[in-house]
């Protein structure tokens, strides 16, 4: 069963009001139009531990919550947003207790702001804090799998290390500047992800061609690089870690697809040498058996479903016939969601 949960060709022509956080910015709320729908790119789409709501968000600089089932918008949330590209979403997170949503991209005008990290109260949609640090965009966002945690990459090169055990002690929002930088990487950290024991392990891909682990002796302790591999010989775009952080999947601009166990450190195998086009998205399935990955393009590229860890080809995919950008798994393992551009178009599997 399929269902078409946004288009941009949907429009209800619905004039909002923006309220912009004087706390953060003393620009002028701006009148936009809601299409009650995506009208540009979906960067990230990641479904609630229950699967009763599915979150997409992008470069319309709108956060959509979705009925998990039906497809029914729930509601529409915002952060502050600005000329250009101030205001694109590039990435979220949701907290494993589901009380969070981190986002960030391309957040201000500034380069003290450019890279700021947004955490919402999900419920209730309000700002609770703003995490300072990255000068450049952010890429990649994930929570730790005990909620206490945020790992960050961004276009400056650097991976940020969050402690957010203290959003919401209080009803102001926070305004956090201290992180532990994790240096290495020589070019844009595309993406980032807790694994392992889901604490104290990291990996990271970039576009310097290299896959990373991370560990630390134990929380509070300092990240050290244990880990580094070139295998990619192309720029690391998309990548996903198994949900009991063994196993981690990436993908690059010429269409190799690699597995990794983080646990040992080491390469797996080859999954797929010929996506043909740029890999675009990869998501696990809850349990680490089955990988989807894309590829697809107006050009040409392939969306496919691969088992894991032996790599066996499961199926391919024909439902998009433009690029794929997002994807996710919902909790359940039967089904999944992909976004596909032109037209905007977000469909649960």
């Amino acid at each position: 069963m399929r269902f078409v949960l946004s288009s941009s060709f949907r429009l209800a022509g619905v004039l909002w009001l923006l309220a912009i956080s004087r706390s953060f910015s003393e620009e002028a709320p701006r009148l936009v139009i809601d299409p009650q729908g995506h009208s540009g790119l979906i960067k990230a789409t990641i479904f609630t531990s229950g699967a009763e709501e599915l979150v997409s968000l992008g470069n319309d600089k709108t956060i959509r919550v979705w009925d998990g089932e039906t497809g029914k918008l729930h509601r529409t949330l915002r952060t502050e947003v600005g000329d250009a590209e101030q205001g694109k979403h590039f990435c979220g997170a949701l907290s494993p207790d589901g009380r969070w949503l981190a986002v960030a991209g391309w957040a201000g005008s500034g380069e003290k702001e450019a890279g700021a990290i947004r955490i919402l109260d999900f419920e209730k949609g309000t700002m609770a804090a703003v995490l300072f640090g990255h000068d450049d965009a952010v890429h990649s966002l994930s929570f730790s799998r005990d909620g206490r945690w945020l790992a960050s990459s961004s276009s400056d090169t650097n991976v940020r290390v969050w402690d957010v055990s203290v959003v919401g002690r209080n009803d102001e929002a926070l305004v956090i500047r201290d992180s532990e930088v994790l240096s290495g990487h020589v070019n844009k950290v595309y993406v980032v992800a807790f694994a392992g024991n889901g604490i104290d392990t990291l990996v990271s891909g970039s576009f310097d061609h290299s896959f990373r682990i991370w560990r630390r002796e134990s929380p509070g302790k300092r990240f050290v690089e244990r880990a580094l591999f070139a295998n990619h010989e192309a720029r690391i775009f998309a990548m996903d870690v198994s949900s009991d952080g063994t196993w981690a999947v990436t993908g690059d601009d010429e269409g190799k697809l690699l597995l990794w166990n983080v646990v040992a450190g080491s390469l797996v195998k080859t999954l797929d040498a010929k996506m043909e086009l740029m890999v675009s998205t990869i998501s696990i399935d809850p349990d680490g058996q089955r990988v989807l990955a894309s590829s697809k393009s107006a050009k040409g590229g392939r969306t496919v479903i691969y088992s894991l860890p032996d790599g066996g080809l499961l199926q391919e995919l024909a439902y998009h016939d433009n690029t794929v950008t997002a994807s996710a798994w919902h909790p359940g393992g039967e089904r999944f969601v992909t976004f596909s551009m032109h037209p905007y178009t977000l469909l649960l599997i």
